[in-house]
């Protein structure tokens, strides 16, 4: 989707930051009910929300997500961690499931339904960053800057706009992304697949006028 008159808003929250953002997300779903799908994000021009580590049920999210959220955003990714203590403790005292805990050993238990529906719905990415390099490091808590892996998803998603399988990852069985062993090596070749096709598309509209120029 393009945008000429307006910046795309792209967003990254971490822990309770959750609550507040998908609350506000769920709010902007319900005030624009009555728009279509692209009406709506012409008009709130949200890009890449992303998730990390987040403090809220699963289930309260799922409910907003029947109310209409995903409508208001291009595409919502959720990072999550099986070393994130923080969260296992908020999952004890709440007794209910993080949205940072929907880890690939969570989804297996999860039903037909919902795993099938996760790999249809496309503006919606889970991605475990349980094995990602430094994800464990403190309360594993604050991957997002102890993990050189997950910070530079997260610069790559933001830079390119690009989905899951271009930035490297692979899919487990079902439908949660994880870090594969070898993801610097595809992370490199992804940077220069999505650098070189920048620099091409860069270049279109000056070819573009060139061409309108030598024809009267």
């Amino acid at each position: 989707m393009e945008y000429n008159t307006c910046l795309l808003i792209n967003e990254r929250i971490n822990s309770m930051g959750t609550r507040v953002t998908t609350q506000a997300l769920h709010d902007l779903s319900m005030i624009y009910h009555e728009q279509n799908n692209e009406t709506v994000r012409q008009s709130l021009r949200l890009g890449n929300v992303i998730l990390l580590s987040g403090d809220q049920s699963t289930s309260l999210l799922a409910n907003y997500i029947l109310d209409g959220l995903l409508n208001t955003v291009n595409c919502l990714t959720i990072y999550s961690s099986e070393e994130d203590s923080v969260l296992g403790a908020s999952n004890w005292i709440f007794g209910r499931r993080r949205l940072g805990q929907m880890t690939t050993e969570y989804m297996k238990k999860s039903s037909m339904i919902v795993r099938e529906a996760l790999i249809q719905e496309k503006r919606i990415r889970v991605i475990d960053a349980s094995k990602a390099v430094g994800v464990d490091s403190g309360k594993g808590h604050q991957y997002f800057r102890s993990s050189p892996w997950v910070s530079s998803d997260i610069l790559m998603t933001l830079m390119y706009d690009l989905p899951p399988e271009k930035r490297g990852l692979v899919r487990s069985d079902g439908p949660v992304w994880e870090f594969p062993k070898d993801y610097i090596s595809r992370l490199k070749l992804s940077f220069e697949q999505a650098d070189q096709e920048r620099k091409i598309k860069d270049l279109q509209p000056e070819t573009s006028t060139n061409n309108e120029n030598e024809n009267p």
